[in-house]
């Protein structure tokens, strides 16, 4: 049994993004797995999945919130910085051979309430606007464009 489940409450409404939400829960559960087994390598696995996360999630969001113009975009991208900052942190942390998992763990749940829960509310519109329009599209949209090379 897991020790943190997704919720339906943690969407945004846009199917890509609550995908890589999902990843991030998986993370989470990692870290906890890693506390109750005291296993580094489990935390030295997840730091570098997470680190490669941040970088693909936060530019595919930046990447549609442009396009729809979001106006809230500055700030969200300020998030995103602040985010991949402190994972760099707990990763430097790691690697000098501190003990970060269960504050790791806190940090992303806080993260994924917070930023994706409440800060998703406040695009999702912007976002399924960006969808609609694309799947409305004759020609093959950059989005697809992105996905055919995943």
């Amino acid at each position: 049994m897991a020790y943190w489940d997704w919720d339906l409450s943690y969407g945004v409404g846009v199917a890509e993004i609550d995908k890589q939400h999902r990843k991030l829960v998986q993370y989470i559960n990692e870290l906890h797995d890693s506390c109750v087994r005291n296993d580094r390598n489990v935390v030295k696995n997840t730091l570098a999945g997470l680190t490669d996360y941040i970088v693909a999630h936060c530019s595919f969001e930046e990447e549609l919130m442009k396009r729809a113009r979001y106006p809230m975009f500055a700030q969200h991208k300020s998030e995103h910085d602040a985010f991949a900052s402190s994972i760099n942190k707990y990763k430097t942390t790691f690697n000098s051979g501190g003990d970060i998992a269960g504050q790791l763990m806190a940090e992303l749940q806080i993260w994924l309430t917070h930023h994706a829960v409440q800060g998703g509310a406040m695009y999702r519109d912007c976002m399924q606007k960006i969808f609609i329009e694309e799947k409305n599209s004759t020609r093959q949209s950059w989005l697809q464009n992105i996905f055919s090379f995943l």
